[in-house]
């Protein structure tokens, strides 16, 4: 008999069913990596002279900002803006181990992709 799952589980379980893309993010880092989904704008005078950069993750929609100076050195804090219900939805999963291992987990099977898929390991090179 397979022992009862708890609450901290299911909860894990059900944010990683429902939202692929959020648990991709929350485990594996965004995906900040397109030039495409980057904008630079001027800062307006009072943050100083530089840039502020807006970057969107090509996964989940977050966008992240941003600050540069004039002499290419990040200044400030950085700031987000998650998607419409992106954080309800993280915030209904305990923040326990049960639920933090049942995250890994559905991360991990993402990872492996269809169950049918052979992982053929690379050779390991001779040495002479």
């Amino acid at each position: 008999m397979r022992p009862s799952l708890s609450e901290s589980t299911k909860a894990g379980r059900r944010f990683a069913k429902n939202n692929p893309n959020y648990l991709r993010c929350r485990r594996a880092k965004r995906h900040w990596l397109d030039e495409d989904n980057a904008t630079a704008t001027n800062l307006p005078k009072e943050e100083g002279a530089g840039w502020r950069i807006t970057m969107e993750c090509v996964r989940c929609g977050t966008f992240r900002h941003e600050k540069w100076d004039r002499y290419g050195n990040r200044f400030g804090n950085l700031t987000y803006e998650w998607p419409d219900g992106y954080r309800e939805e993280f915030a209904q999963v305990p923040q326990d181990k049960d639920a933090q291992a049942a995250l890994n987990l559905a991360w991990l099977k993402l990872l492996r992709g269809p169950r049918s898929a052979t992982v053929h390991p690379l050779p390991v090179p001779r040495i002479a």
